[in-house]
């Protein structure tokens, strides 16, 4: 650039070109800053976090993931400053996105309160280089976060007897609708699979079942009720 200014060299079209992509690229991947002031003597807790969504179809994720960053806008105790959000990308079936999102808050525990309410895939603490507990604040750190354990265990074990009872009743219902299929007149694996709605492997999956618990019976790759065995009400 020196030795194009002393003799008047003038840039090719090609340097320009080349010039205003890297300006034009710097531009994109610049970061942004907070859109507010931050004092650091108050918000003392600086950290960056990714937030990933996966699903379908693109328009949910895209929603969900406004969602999440619109609570995250009011959460009390945390302010937060949106640095990027990616464009959905597919996968396979699914749609998946991330944002990159930097953090100010009092205290550390208000981070893993975030991290549970918002489970991102990484957190990376900026500031400050070192943090140091009183005994006090730190039992009182584990006691929160024990009581985030225990109410987070609660809930997945509910869930699954949730889960346990919904399959259970599946099952009954699925068992019925075979039975009743099969009430007044034989039938073969396609026509049960046809009346009951379910593909032909998994219908002969709980066809077989039911023939090794004497439900049914089968003869020439026929399925018949075991009437000795179900009795039908009126």
């Amino acid at each position: 650039m020196v030795f194009g200014k002393l003799f008047g060299k003038k840039k090719s079209g090609k340097t320009k070109n080349r010039q205003a992509e890297k300006e034009a690229k710097a531009k994109k991947e610049k970061k942004q800053e907070p859109a507010f002031e931050i004092d650091t003597d108050v918000w003392k807790i600086k950290a960056v976090a990714i937030i990933e969504i996966l699903g379908a179809p693109v328009e949910h994720v895209k929603q969900t993931m406004a969602a999440y960053l619109e609570k995250l806008k009011n959460e009390k105790d945390l302010k937060s400053s949106i640095l990027k959000v990616s464009e959905p990308e597919q996968k396979d079936k699914f749609f998946s996105t991330y944002a990159e999102v930097e953090l100010f808050a009092k205290k550390p525990s208000r981070i893993v309160d975030f991290c549970f309410d918002y489970m991102p895939s990484s957190i990376e603490l900026l500031e400050p280089s070192e943090v140091k507990f009183d005994s006090h604040s730190f039992s009182n750190f584990f006691n929160d976060l024990q009581a985030r354990l225990h109410s987070l265990d609660m809930l997945v074990k509910n869930l699954t007897a949730e889960n346990k009872l919904l399959n259970q009743n599946a099952h009954f219902i699925l068992r019925n609708n075979i039975l009743l299929s099969l009430k007044d007149k034989e039938k073969d694996l396609k026509t049960v699979a046809r009346n009951i709605g379910i593909p032909e492997e998994k219908t002969k999956i709980f066809l077989d079942a039911l023939v090794q618990k004497g439900f049914l019976l089968l003869k020439k790759n026929k399925y018949s009720v075991n009437k000795e065995k179900v009795k039908f009400s009126e």
